[in-house]
C-alpha cells in the first residue's frame, strides 16, 4: 500500500485524541486531593532548586496520587485525600547568596506524610482514616532509573501505602 501522507496524519490525530479522551476519563475524580492548610508544612517555605517546596511537591504529588489511583482503584471507586503535613526527607541547608537551600539525605531524617483519606463507591464509604507515613529505610532501595526524581523517596512511599491500603478493595 502506498504512503499517503493525509491518512497518516488523520490516523495520528485520531490516536492522540483517544489518548487524551481516555485520560480525561480516568482522570473523571478518581482521586481528588487537597492540602489543608499547606503553608504550614514542615518543608513549605523552602526554595529548592530555584521552586518553592510548596509548589513544585504538590503538583509532583498530585500527578503521583493520580498514577497510583489509575493503578489500584477499580472503575467507580472515588478516593478523597486531604494532606495534614509533609515533611521530605533529608533536611535543609542553605546554600550560596540566593537563598536556596541544599537537600541532604541521613538515616535519621525519612520521609514523613500525614493524610487523612475516604474511600467510596456509589456514595458509600468503603474505607476512611487518618495516617502517618514514614519510610525509615528510604536510603535502603535501589532506585534505578529515577535517581534524578527528587521526589522519588515519597512517592515510593505513597506507592506503598496505596498498594497495601487499596489493592484488595
Amino acid at each position: 500500500m502506498p504512503y499517503n501522507r493525509r491518512f497518516h496524519r488523520v490516523a495520528a490525530v485520531a490516536t492522540v485524541s483517544a489518548v487524551l479522551l481516555g485520560v480525561a476519563a480516568s482522570a473523571d475524580a478518581a482521586v481528588r486531593v487537597d492540602y489543608i492548610d499547606a503553608a504550614k508544612f514542615t518543608d513549605a517555605k523552602l526554595s529548592y532548586g530555584f521552586r518553592k517546596v510548596d509548589t513544585f511537591v504538590q503538583k509532583d504529588l498530585d500527578r503521583q496520587f493520580a498514577k497510583l489511583a489509575e493503578r489500584y482503584l477499580p472503575a467507580g471507586q472515588n478516593l478523597k485525600v486531604e494532606v495534614l503535613d509533609i515533611d521530605l526527607a533529608g533536611y535543609f541547608r542553605p546554600f550560596g547568596r540566593a537563598g536556596e537551600y541544599v537537600r541532604i539525605l541521613d538515616q535519621a531524617t525519612w520521609p514523613r506524610i500525614k493524610l487523612r483519606y475516604t474511600l467510596e463507591k456509589d456514595g458509600a464509604v468503603l474505607a476512611q482514616g487518618e495516617e502517618y507515613l514514614i519510610d525509615q529505610n528510604y536510603l535502603t532501595y535501589n532506585y534505578v532509573g529515577s535517581t534524578t526524581d527528587s521526589l522519588r523517596y515519597e512517592k515510593r512511599m505513597l506507592a506503598d501505602w496505596f498498594r497495601k491500603r487499596f489493592e484488595a478493595h
